[in-house]
């Protein structure tokens, strides 16, 4: 007689498990396409020269065509950059990314190990971010009520143990490569310690930014 096993997972804990990006349908933005250093809407010798010109000490770069000709997305624009776009215009190589949005509409994800209103006083709560759908690399700086407890860092979490119970505004400023800057405030409560034996779930809290 075979044994049967069934795994039921609640519709709570199903949602609190998953991350779903929302996007609406004004979501597409500018785009900067790879390796089109001086974007012109296409990849040839002239971004080659353009780089080699920057590396040279000879031209300057915009912030946005620096992100474009580092084509390997190591946050450095070298020999390597140039190397792999000249590859690529002659066929033998594909940038591992063909395009990134600048700024339009970038969403961000904050939740915490604790549902407001579950966490107690004198019991770390940890909050965490991610973002998407912009340029990368992303920085965080958080506030609680409006005090900096965590400066700007490319850290995408940070624990807070709150003394008093009482609802306090959370706030994180999100940045991305361009340091087009996300605010998003929430309002957490935390209450006075109590006996719980049931799970807690995390929140979530997602937000889509408008230029």
């Amino acid at each position: 007689m075979k044994k049967i096993i069934k795994t039921v997972i609640t519709v709570s804990a199903l949602a609190s498990m998953i991350l779903v990006p929302t996007f609406s349908a004004s979501a597409v933005g500018p785009y900067l396409d790879t390796g089109d250093v001086d974007n012109n809407g296409r990849v040839d010798v002239n971004d080659v020269t353009l780089l080699q010109n920057y590396l040279a000490g000879d031209a300057t770069l915009s912030p946005y065509e620096a992100y474009a000709g580092d084509v390997d997305f190591n946050r450095v624009n070298d020999v390597v950059d140039v190397s792999l776009i000249q590859s690529h215009i002659a066929g033998d190589y594909k940038f591992i990314r063909r395009s990134t949005p600048i700024y339009f509409n970038y969403v961000v994800n904050l939740n915490a190990n604790f549902d407001s209103g579950k966490a107690m006083v004198g019991m770390p709560v940890t909050f965490v971010s991610n973002a998407y759908n912009s340029a990368d690399p992303f920085t965080y700086e958080y506030l609680v009520n409006g005090e900096v407890v965590q400066p700007k860092s490319s850290a995408d979490t940070f624990t807070y143990t709150f003394s008093k119970s009482g609802t306090y505004k959370i706030t994180l400023n999100c940045y991305n490569a361009f340091d087009v800057c996300n605010e998003k405030t929430i309002y957490y409560t935390v209450v006075d310690p109590y006996e719980s034996d049931t799970p807690v779930i995390c929140g979530i809290h997602s937000i889509v930014v408008m230029p």
